[in-house]
């Protein structure tokens, strides 16, 4: 089943969980502005671009333009070890707990580890340097939706007896991943991404409040 052991590098997508992790460490506001140098930025010798030429955006703009250096910028707010600390915090580097067999738990480097750089932080930002399966995705954003509060996915929705009896089967209580305010400024920033100026304007619903991120995932 690769919805469950077939990793990739979830590209912009994760851009969503960098900017959650700064905001709930208060280091940073929607409205923040950052440089995003006209599409281009440069860290240990190695250039990174942006698909547009971006002067200043802000916080919300980066989601909405999904912009690399933007994003990046944004992730500098933290320490690495912090850094990592949420991306853990959302279930990455470890296996969902799914009732499928040959789940994956993802790739996550680690500071001080044997593969970690200076520019481990910075494209994890973006969503490269790390592997995930789309389930781990899936559950991240999800827990965002959720008012903050990650569930273990399940594959079982009621177990039936003989008699007719439906039960649930156990599963863990739901962990907080970030509080409620910061859910709800999330959601409201991807929001933007479907609205004018945004990557995913194609996929809005007249009528009805729409809330995404588009990504650009590279096959290795």
């Amino acid at each position: 089943n690769t919805a469950v052991s077939y990793g990739y590098e979830p590209g912009s997508t994760f851009k969503v969980l960098t900017a959650a992790a700064v905001l709930e460490e208060g280091r940073v506001r929607p409205s923040d502005l950052f440089d995003c140098g006209m599409g281009s930025i440069t860290i240990y010798g190695r250039r990174i671009g942006d698909h547009h030429a971006y002067a200043t955006l802000s916080l919300t703009q980066v989601i909405a333009k999904s912009s690399n250096v933007g994003i990046i910028r944004v992730g500098q707010r933290l320490p690495e070890s912090t850094f990592c600390a949420w991306i853990k915090k959302f279930g990455f580097g470890r296996k969902t707990g799914i009732t499928l067999p040959s789940e994956a738990p993802g790739l996550l480097q680690i500071p001080g580890g044997r593969t970690w750089s200076g520019l481990s932080q910075p494209m994890m930002s973006m969503g490269q340097s790390i592997v995930v399966t789309p389930l781990q995705m899936l559950a991240a954003i999800a827990a965002i939706g959720a008012g903050g509060e990650r569930h273990t996915p399940r594959i079982v929705r009621t177990i039936t007896s003989p008699d007719g009896t439906a039960a649930e089967p156990d599963v863990p209580e739901p962990v907080r991943v970030v509080s409620r305010g910061t859910a709800r400024t999330l959601v409201r920033m991807m929001e933007t991404v479907l609205e004018d100026g945004g990557t995913g304007t194609a996929a809005s619903i007249p009528g009805y409040r729409v809330a995404g991120k588009t990504g650009t995932a590279q096959k290795v």
